[in-house]
C-alpha cells in the first residue's frame, strides 16, 4: 500500500531497522548527560566560590558555549578538537570514532546549561542548612553531599528532565558528522533505498515514543520528590 512518493511497505521495512540503532542513541544521551553533569556541577562550585581566575575562565566558557549553536560546536569539536591536540601534543586523534567527539560535543554543551542551572539551585538552599551540617559535626564535603545536594535536586530536577528530554532529540545532529544511531542509519537507509522519507518518518515515530516514554518517566519521579511530600 503507498505511492511513489510514500510507502507504508517501506515504512515497515525500515522501522526494525532504525530501532536496532536506538541503544546507541541512549548511549549518546547518557554519556553526554553524565559529563555534562560533572563538569557543570565543577562549573557551579567554581562560579559559586567565585575562585580567582578560575571564575572568570568558566563564565567565558558558559558564555561561549551557551551561545554556540550545538551544530556549530558539534563541527568546532569535530574539526578543531584533532587540529588542537596534534597542535599541543603531536597526536593524531583523526581516528578516533565520531561517537566520541559527538559525546564530547554535547555534553560540553550541557554542561553550559547545566552549571547555570546547578547554581541557581544551590544558591537556593539556605545558608542555615550549611550550619545545621557543621552542627551536627560534619564536614564541609559531607555537608554539601548529605544535605546541600539533595535538596538542590529537588529544585533542579524538573528543568533537568526537560533538558535530557532535548537532549535526546538532539541527538539527530551527531550523524552529521557520521555517527551511526538512529538518524544516522535513517539517513543511510534513505540514501540506499532514494527513499527518504520512509525511514526518516521511522525515526520520527521512534523519537515521539522514546519522547513520551521519557516524559511519563520523569513526570513520575518528579512527583516522588515534590517538595512537600
Amino acid at each position: 500500500m503507498g505511492t511513489e512518493y510514500f510507502s507504508l511497505q517501506r515504512l515497515w521495512t525500515a522501522l526494525p531497522k532504525v530501532i536496532a540503532y536506538l541503544p546507541t542513541t541512549l548511549l549518546l544521551v547518557v554519556v553526554s548527560i553524565a559529563i555534562g553533569t560533572i563538569l557543570g556541577l565543577l562549573l557551579a562550585f567554581i562560579r559559586i566560590r567565585r575562585i580567582p581566575v578560575a571564575d572568570q575562565i568558566a563564565t567565558v566558557v558558559i558564555s561561549f558555549v551557551r551561545g554556540t549553536p550545538e551544530i556549530v560546536l558539534l563541527f568546532i569539536v569535530f574539526y578543531g578538537l584533532p587540529l588542537l591536540v596534534a597542535d599541543l601534543f603531536g597526536v593524531d586523534i583523526n581516528g578516533i570514532a565520531p561517537f566520541v567527539f559527538a559525546v564530547i560535543a554535547l555534553g560540553l554543551n550541557q554542561a553550559a546549561f547545566l552549571a547555570e542551572l546547578f547554581r541557581g539551585a544551590l544558591e537556593s538552599v539556605p545558608a542555615g542548612q550549611y550550619e545545621a551540617g557543621y552542627a551536627a559535626g560534619l564536614t564541609g564535603v559531607q555537608t554539601f553531599f548529605r544535605i546541600i545536594i539533595p535538596q538542590a535536586i529537588r529544585a533542579v530536577l524538573p528543568s533537568f528532565s526537560l533538558m535530557f528530554v532535548g537532549l535526546f532529540q538532539t541527538t539527530v545532529l551527531a550523524s552529521a558528522i557520521g555517527v551511526m544511531d538512529v538518524m544516522g542509519r535513517a539517513d543511510a537507509i534513505g540514501t540506499a533505498t532514494s527513499h527518504a522519507l520512509e525511514p526518516l518518518t521511522a525515526a520520527a515515530i521512534v523519537f515521539i515514543v522514546i519522547s513520551t516514554v521519557m516524559e511519563w518517566l520523569f513526570r513520575r519521579l518528579n512527583a516522588k520528590v515534590a517538595f512537600g511530600r
